[in-house]
């Protein structure tokens, strides 16, 4: 009686939680998947029902969807490799107890404290071809020929690179920073006995045994990265052009601005399964055996 009591007072806990997870979460996702197979503009009170007809549309007769999709494999590809490659490399030199390192870490960490929307905000600023910083400073030294439009149509997706490393690098340096500080130090003392490098002890100490708290930071870009839209909406002014398109954009723009809220919710439910697809793909090729010290 007194385990089935316990019982009790745990479901009566943990029932106002789920409930309010299914309301708020669960039934949302499995609308979603309704509403895509309808064509709908949001407000009305009944849906026409088309089946897998907004699917067949995107995925065959929809050059702006493939657009979005290429423009978004980019932004998940590029910035991601910058972003770990830099965030390894500051966790590595901080770890080191270089002068002024608590510094470094609260000025790398900031950006992560900024909202996306004032980060697009910024960059703009950064970016505008008459009072911008950038072309402000290639004129300074005399490398005005290089001066432009940053933010014109065809240049957006690649402008956006540096926005998106420089607001994600310091998240990923204290998640590293924090793996290798917890690396004991015996092993980098017996490397140095050994006679290796500082590149050999990163490479056989503290890459293989960080590599879990890589894989989990992979993950993470690549769901970031399939996910992008405050960025890109706010850069374009809420007006992207097919050329500066992302897949949650594209999917907001044809939901709420088009009305179009069947054809969006498709695009938001192919967004979903490429997240999942690709999540579960990345936690399968980066798996490796547990390194234990």
């Amino acid at each position: 009686m007194r385990k089935w009591s316990k019982i009790k007072i745990i479901i009566l806990f943990l029932l106002p939680a789920c409930l309010l997870y299914a309301v708020f979460a669960v039934y949302p996702v499995v609308k979603a998947f309704w509403v895509s197979f309808n064509r709908w503009d949001g407000y009305a009170r009944n849906m026409a029902f088309v089946g897998l007809d907004n699917f067949k549309n995107i995925i065959l007769h929809d050059p702006v969807f493939w657009g979005s999709f290429k423009n978004t494999f980019f932004l998940l590809t590029i910035p991601g490799i910058i972003t770990l490659l830099l965030a390894l490399f500051f966790a590595s030199v901080l770890s080191s107890g270089i002068k002024g390192d608590k510094f470094f870490r609260v000025t790398y960490f900031f950006p992560n404290i900024m909202s996306g929307v004032v980060i697009s905000l910024l960059w703009s600023f950064i970016y505008n071809p008459s009072f911008g910083i950038l072309n402000g400073l290639l004129r300074l030294v005399g490398l005005e020929e290089l001066t432009r439009t940053w933010l014109e149509p065809g240049r957006v997706i690649p402008a956006l690179v540096a926005p998106i490393v420089w607001c994600s690098v310091g998240f990923y340096m204290v998640l590293f920073l924090a793996g290798i500080q917890n690396i004991p130090q015996t092993l980098y003392e017996a490397a140095d006995i050994d006679g290796a490098s500082s590149w050999q002890s990163f490479w056989h100490v503290t890459f293989p045994l960080l590599w879990e708290i890589i894989s989990i930071a992979i993950v993470f870009i690549v769901i970031g990265g399939l996910k992008v839209f405050d960025l890109v909406w706010v850069i374009t002014s809420g007006s992207p052009t097919r050329h500066s398109q992302v897949i949650a954009t594209y999917m907001y723009q044809k939901a709420i601005s088009e009305g179009n809220m069947g054809y969006g919710t498709a695009i938001s439910v192919l967004l979903f399964i490429l997240v999942l697809i690709a999540t579960i793909i990345s936690m399968r090729l980066l798996q490796r055996e547990r390194v234990e010290y």
